[in-house]
């Protein structure tokens, strides 16, 4: 029943715990609603659409304060143009999403005695559209904000706004911080401000180079130990059976298969047929291995090379241009060179032969390590000296 001379509605202090949108339709006119201390929680959080109040035209002052409120939804109070006073104390509120923008005239917003530990971004901004219209004050005394890097961006929000916040020296903050005072909240936030930009900044820029140190070194260790490593997972791979071995026989310390192996780009297979094979196999009766006649089809050419290795007593590598451009005689040479350090524990295991239109120029950095240790001898250009040079290299194989 519709009465336009009702003012004020006090239905407080009761056990009421149900309300519809039918229930306030006849107060139109109604200036003050009191229905604190009741058990309205479950109906007023999930009024989603703003329908319990719609009605309530010319409502100035609600109090909603003792009902175990968790949440209110945003649109709660959108048609309430006139509110003066929204009383929402002794509640359990986290957060406050209710929108009052619209609230041209609200001068008091209490939202004290709840679980509030911040406004969120979306209600400060909200509020301070009521600001720009009202001399709004809010009460948010008796909850549990939170005084920390986290809420720098709220608590710098009420510094900035601290005229609208009563009682505001007695707030409180949770848990306790004796770093931060509203007392002195100007200060406070000043404070709380550069140690949170300083200890960030510091804890970022020490991460990231830590980081790229990291990674640097982490490079640079896989880079210089590149080969290694490659040789390490290969005999680990052997270890496990994981490798298809190319032969039966198994070498020993004592005993090689083969007196040596041999390493050449294609350009130097002529000088192999013409002089390596009748030199060493044919005047010396030594057993190499060469890999355009002894490889086995059907192997990886990895398995070829790594066998070759490990069953000759030395690796000689025949050095010309073409060979240091090569990938595999790259690949072959360096893995010479960690067999000879890992397992025979010397680097004359290798031995180079040093064509004329390599050793003429400057040896090149990918061989200074065996040119330094000797391990080298250079194919002459004179026929006259052909002989003492295969005498040579046969004590250097055989030594």
């Amino acid at each position: 029943m519709k009465n336009n001379s009702l003012l004020t509605v006090d239905i407080s202090n009761n056990f009421c715990f149900h309300v519809s949108p039918q229930t306030f339709e006849d107060f139109r006119h109604v200036k003050h609603l009191n229905i604190s201390h009741n058990d309205l929680s479950q109906d007023l959080e999930k009024d989603t659409e703003g329908q319990l109040f719609k009605h309530l035209e010319s409502l100035e002052i609600l109090d909603l304060s003792f009902n175990k409120i968790s949440s209110l939804p945003n649109p709660l109070l959108e048609n309430l143009k006139r509110m003066k006073y929204i009383n929402v104390s002794n509640n359990r509120l986290s957060d406050w999403n209710v929108s009052v923008s619209g609230m041209s005239n609200l001068t008091l917003l209490d939202l004290s005695q709840n679980k509030l530990t911040r406004l969120n971004e979306n209600a400060r901004t909200d509020i301070e559209r009521v600001f720009e219209h009202s001399n709004l004050s809010i009460d948010l005394s008796d909850n549990v904000l939170q005084c920390s890097c986290k809420n720098e961006e709220f608590l710098t929000w009420i510094n900035e706004n601290k005229q609208h916040f009563i009682n505001i020296d007695n707030y409180i903050c949770s848990p306790p911080n004796d770093r931060f005072s509203f007392k002195t909240l100007k200060k406070s936030v000043i404070l709380l401000s550069k140690s949170c930009k300083s200890y960030l900044g510091w804890y970022v820029g020490c991460a990231v180079a830590l980081a790229l140190f990291c990674s640097f070194v982490t490079g640079r260790l896989l880079v210089k130990n590149k080969w290694k490593i490659r040789y390490i997972v290969y005999k680990s791979k052997q270890k496990f059976g994981w490798v298809k071995q190319p032969r039966i026989q198994k070498s020993n310390s004592v005993h090689y298969e083969h007196d040596a192996f041999l390493s050449y780009s294609g350009c130097a297979l002529m000088f192999v047929l013409n002089e390596v094979i009748p030199r060493l196999e044919g005047n010396r009766n030594m057993k190499l291995i060469i890999r355009d006649r002894d490889y086995l089809p059907g192997f990886p050419k990895t398995d070829n090379i790594m066998y070759s290795l490990q069953e000759s007593r030395k690796t000689v590598c025949i050095v010309s241009k073409k060979y240091l451009e090569s990938r595999w005689r790259d690949y072959e040479l360096n893995m010479a060179k960690i067999e000879g350090i890992v397992d025979r524990g010397r680097l004359d295991f290798v031995i180079l032969i040093l064509l004329p239109e390599v050793y003429n120029n400057s040896y090149p950095s990918t061989i200074m390590d065996l040119v330094k240790r000797n391990c080298y001898i250079e194919y002459p250009d004179e026929e006259c000296a052909y002989d003492d040079f295969w005498d040579k290299l046969v004590n250097m194989i055989e030594s």
